[in-house]
């Protein structure tokens, strides 16, 4: 009945990105955010309508245009009345991200295989209400408050020094201590790291001081990869990076000082560009970092929070007969219902909602459908991106730079072995699961992706030209492709 209702009456969606995600934790996402950000805009009283997809292993993530403007206009109207309101909804958000983690941590510790399942479900519960804050921090996309203050400016390059973070992402942060441990590496054990990994793996405890120091770095960042469908860093991966560090001659000290020295000239180049605003502007320009902040700082929080409930799930993964790896593609309702009915879920059934599998939230009333019904409201809700030329991709530029290359399309920061110094990634988004893949690459393409967004953040940092939303990029070309990206004018061209 549904399905012919939206036949009728099709939906003005607005496809916001195309992510690697599964159904449980999205499905405390949509959850916070049909509460809306509460705790910092009582006015707002959520989204009242999402379209999620799982197509071909791809989820779509779309809202109603009708519901976006609102939205952004709502949150216009308050910073312009309240100019302390971004940096509220910052550390507000930031807040509500650690007390979420240590919340889980605290849930985590209580697991125990003698306990009932209806006490394992109690826990179960704790937990999605927890996850599901995450979801209330999310202030949707502002697209036309962007688009008004890039008016106020000369440079379409100066909103994203404007709207910088004030300090170096945890990507960086990850990748300074990194680079410290590969020079101690070079310095003391290069002869040792250019054997294979498992030699190095099997020698390496003869030597303490840094094998110590490689698994304390491990278990402090092993997690980031998770939020995008991917497997923990484990030791390997690190022992196989360092690996490649060395045998690409890669120049580390360079790298540590670009990352050093790129905080300091980006906050007096932020300091200049202000003092030429008037204050309506500055006022939506820190609305922008703040949401630009909060969203590259949650998106962490939402691998370390799933990470930190592996104690939970496994427990209820061994209960009900599935691997984290399919439990996670049921929702938080079908889990419970199998702990308390001391039922099986089916592993078939996952595997399934990878590619065909839809959450529909019309007016706050949830509907699901998996298989052929799922592919039905796929094919009639959601619009495909026409490709007219399979030569050229346009998009915008997040850093200037023009560089010649062989494409490279990546998805995993494991297939760093695949891609050669000097590369064009070319991949759906950037997360920050590829930047060790980034630093490797002479230019990066995205199919998504705004001026403030992860790629966008870091590709300035780098130094390294990028073009962001080009929307089909990854459909245009293929691996080995000779492109030329010039990123002062956004346009992708075979050679």
């Amino acid at each position: 009945m549904l399905i012919r209702c939206c036949k009728k009456n099709k939906m003005k969606w607005k496809r916001l990105l195309t992510r690697d995600a599964n159904v449980l934790l999205k499905y405390l996402v949509i959850e916070g955010i049909r509460k809306g950000p509460s705790f910092i805009l009582p006015e707002w009283k959520g989204v009242h309508n999402q379209l999620w997809t799982w197509d071909k292993g791809e989820t779509g993530i779309h809202y109603l245009y009708s519901e976006l403007h609102e939205f952004s206009e709502v949150v216009k109207r308050k910073s312009l009345k309240d100019k302390h309101f971004a940096e509220q909804y910052k550390k507000l958000s930031k807040n509500i991200c650690d007390n979420v983690v240590n919340n889980i941590k605290t849930i985590s510790k209580k697991v125990d295989n003698n306990l009932t399942n209806q006490e394992i479900n109690d826990l179960f519960k704790q937990f999605c209400k927890e996850y599901s804050r995450l979801g209330e921090t999310i202030i949707m996309p502002l697209e036309e408050i962007q688009k008004s203050v890039l008016l106020k400016l000369t440079d379409t390059q100066h909103l994203g020094i404007l709207t910088s973070p004030d300090e170096l992402s945890l990507e960086a942060k990850e990748e300074l201590e990194r680079l410290e441990i590969i020079e101690e590496i070079e310095l003391k054990y290069k002869n040792l790291f250019l054997n294979d990994v498992k030699v190095v793996k099997d020698e390496l405890k003869k030597f303490p001081e840094i094998h110590n120091k490689i698994q304390k770095h491990v278990k402090k960042y092993c997690w980031i990869p998770l939020n995008f469908e991917k497997e923990v860093w484990n030791i390997d991966f690190f022992l196989n990076l360092f690996r490649s560090y060395l045998k690409d001659f890669y120049d580390y000290r360079k790298r540590k000082e670009e990352l050093e020295e790129c905080h300091k000239i980006r906050e007096k180049e932020k300091r200049h560009l202000m003092n030429q605003l008037d204050e309506e502007t500055k006022i939506l320009i820190n609305l922008l970092g703040a949401t630009a902040f909060v969203r590259l700082y949650r998106a962490n929080i939402f691998s370390l929070a799933f990470y930190e409930a592996f104690p939970l799930l496994k427990e209820i993964g061994k209960r009900v007969g599935l691997p984290l790896s399919i439990l996670k593609f049921y929702t938080p309702i079908e889990i419970s219902e199998a702990l308390i009915k001391n039922k099986k879920l089916f592993i078939e059934n996952g595997k399934v909602r990878k590619d065909s599998f839809v959450i529909l939230v019309l007016n706050n009333s949830y509907n699901q459908y998996e298989g052929e019904e799922a592919q039905k409201i796929i094919k009639m809700e959601c619009s495909k991106e026409k490709i007219l030329d399979y030569n050229k991709v346009n998009g915008m530029c997040a850093y200037p730079g023009k560089v010649k290359g062989k494409v490279r399309i990546v998805f995993d920061a494991r297939e760093i072995d695949n891609v050669d110094k000097g590369n064009v990634l070319v991949c759906k988004e950037t997360n920050p699961d590829l930047v060790i893949v980034m630093s490797k690459c002479g230019a990066i393409v995205t199919d998504e992706g705004g001026i403030t967004s992860h790629a966008a953040v870091v590709s300035r940092e780098m130094k390294k030209p990028c073009v962001i939303g080009t929307k089909i990029a990854t459909k245009v070309f293929k691996d080995g492709d000779l492109v030329e990206v010039d990123a002062n004018k956004g346009v992708v061209r075979k050679i």
